[in-house]
């Protein structure tokens, strides 16, 4: 049995059988309430915070590198990041595991990955049944054409 909570003890129950995960909570004293007390938005800031960052350092090595624009490596490098960020999610959704949350692969795609969020979504095939993803998407990249024509 995997146990993906490190402070639960999961202890046979009465009726010989192992705790099932209603039991478990009660057992590590949380009650079904409190679950849903600790939201995956808690975890969408500082997925995005450490994407931006990533992409931001990746974005300088291409400028020094290359002799890019700032605003065209940091659409190149924050691409590769949403991509890498969406097949982590679907390697998460596949084997199981704490996966990352839609609001932070959304707010990626948004913030200037809607290149890596396109070809995360088709090459991975993820998330393409969520009509809040292609928007994502869409959204993503006419800000990222708008901020190309404004330079």
């Amino acid at each position: 049995m995997v146990v993906r909570d490190p402070l639960i003890v999961v202890r046979p129950v009465a009726s010989g059988g192992l705790a099932r995960p209603r039991d478990v909570d009660l057992i590590a004293g949380r009650s079904a309430n409190s679950m849903n007390h600790s939201p995956r938005a808690a975890r969408t800031a500082p997925v995005v915070g450490a994407a931006v960052a990533a992409g931001a350092l990746v974005a300088v090595g291409l400028v020094a590198v290359t002799g890019l624009s700032a605003l065209v490596a940091y659409v190149l490098a924050f691409g590769l990041i949403t991509f890498a960020t969406y097949g982590f999610d679907k390697l998460r959704a596949v084997r199981g595991g704490r996966r990352v949350p839609n609001a932070a692969l959304r707010l990626m795609s948004v913030l200037g990955g809607a290149l890596g969020g396109w070809a995360g979504m088709l090459i991975w095939r993820h998330k393409i049944n969520h009509p809040s993803f292609w928007l994502a998407q869409v959204a993503g990249t006419i800000a990222i054409v708008a901020a190309l024509v404004l330079l």
